[in-house]
């Protein structure tokens, strides 16, 4: 019996991250209950082997684990000194440390032959489902998955979110990732990758998330600069995006608004990042403590909705909560991170599998990042779930690549 289930366990891993990949913009259940499934059936796979089997094991992973192992103990330590000890502790263990094994498990994960092909497939099945309801919704002002009615609250489209900018930023992960698989899909398949493109992009745009447009932007910049092949589509697309922005802020009376800064938005930011700036300045090495930016708002409130939020800048609430050491660790891991996979997209041919699944992969994490300095991304449950679990992905293409093929001709 128990040779059976040590067999069973990498078939397991793998149908944990695909189940993942595709429920995750529906259900935060399904992330609760998918994530110690995949947990333990990992742990089993790589007991058999003894952990020769892991990509962590091989000298290319090194910085990455070594950086990644640097921000984890940089957060653990910031609940020494923390203001709340018992919200630091809650936030280390059922968010701080889950995301980092999610990178970890899904780096492990797509070693295996196919198995970041199907979950890109299941990841652009997923976006075609959340299309579906999003669109429902604009018909009817009624959310199917929930039933919920948020037309009422925001007048913008949601999908199966709560808000119009975790839609959007989703959407945004999503469009490299169509745009590069439209440069190798067959005749039968590319039309309607067209087709979820246009959908795609229209729900960007519907969203009126001018940070997600932003960071679009910046994730079809970096197709332009890595994927040399879909630079005139990218830039293309691009400029679509501007004109079709533009249009649409005009049409709804919105475009002077927007572009002289007077939203309630920018205004709301200017003060959340001012509090986080002076809870900088008070715990400048250490921060005030892992998860406990809410809980100190109050106290550093400086205007705007006098309630608990967020900073809405990932950078400044991670300095904020674990101090600069918490920022530099966390730079450095992302840094590490970036650098493997470029290390692949400037060297293998475009034609590559696993160059393309880098690079669809990479151009979105990119712009989630960029995203994530003026928005909450990395402080969502789904949110932040999307980018531990697709950042781990390209990640461990990267290093199974480097690991293969350790010097090997610079692409032409």
């Amino acid at each position: 019996m128990g040779a059976r289930i040590l067999q069973w366990a990498p078939r397991v891993t793998t149908g944990s991250l695909w189940a993942l990949l595709l429920l995750l913009p529906f259900s935060k259940a399904a992330i609760e209950i998918t994530f110690p499934i995949f947990l333990v059936s990992w742990l089993l796979a790589h007991w058999r082997t003894r952990w020769a089997s892991s990509v962590w094991r091989t000298p290319a992973g090194r910085w990455c684990a070594i950086t990644w192992a640097a921000y984890v103990a940089a957060c653990a330590l910031s609940i020494l000194t923390s203001t709340h000890a018992d919200l630091s502790v809650r936030g280390f263990i059922g968010k701080t440390l889950e995301y980092a094994l999610l990178f970890v498990l899904a780096a492990d994960a797509v070693q295996a032959p196919g198995v970041a092909a199907r979950g890109v497939q299941l990841i652009l099945l997923s976006a075609a489902l959340v299309c579906g309801d999003a669109i429902a919704q604009e018909l009817t002002h009624w959310e199917l998955v929930y039933g919920r009615t948020p037309w009422r609250v925001y007048s913008r489209m949601t999908g199966p979110y709560e808000n119009p900018i975790d839609l959007a930023t989703y959407l945004v992960v999503v469009v490299p990732i169509i745009v590069v698989q439209l440069s190798h899909a067959t005749r039968r398949s590319r039309w309607w990758l067209w087709a979820l493109l246009a959908v795609v992009m229209a729900g960007v745009i519907r969203t009126e998330s001018q940070g997600a447009w932003l960071s679009l932007a910046v994730g079809l910049g970096v197709l332009v600069v890595w994927g040399r092949r879909l630079r005139a589509p990218a830039m293309a697309l691009g400029l679509g995006l501007v004109v079709s922005a533009s249009l649409y802020l005009y049409v709804v009376g919105r475009l002077d608004y927007t572009v002289t800064f007077h939203d309630i938005g920018t205004r709301d930011r200017w003060f959340m990042w001012q509090s986080a700036w002076h809870m900088i300045q008070d715990r400048p090495w250490l921060g005030q403590g892992l998860n406990t930016f809410m809980a100190n708002y109050l106290s550093y409130w400086v205007g705007g909705e006098r309630q608990p939020r967020y900073a809405h800048n990932c950078f400044l609430q991670v300095t904020a909560e674990t101090g600069v050491i918490g920022l530099v660790t966390f730079v450095g891991f992302l840094a590490a991170m970036v650098w493997s996979w470029w290390r692949v997209l400037r060297r293998f041919e475009f034609e590559a599998p696993e160059r393309r699944f880098i690079l669809a992969l990479g151009a979105g994490m990119v712009g989630f990042l960029f995203q994530a300095a003026f928005d909450t991304n990395l402080y969502s449950l789904r949110q932040a779930t999307l980018f531990w679990t697709l950042a781990g992905m390209a990640t461990g293409l990267s290093l199974k690549a480097l690991s293969e093929r350790p010097s090997f001709p610079r692409a032409s």
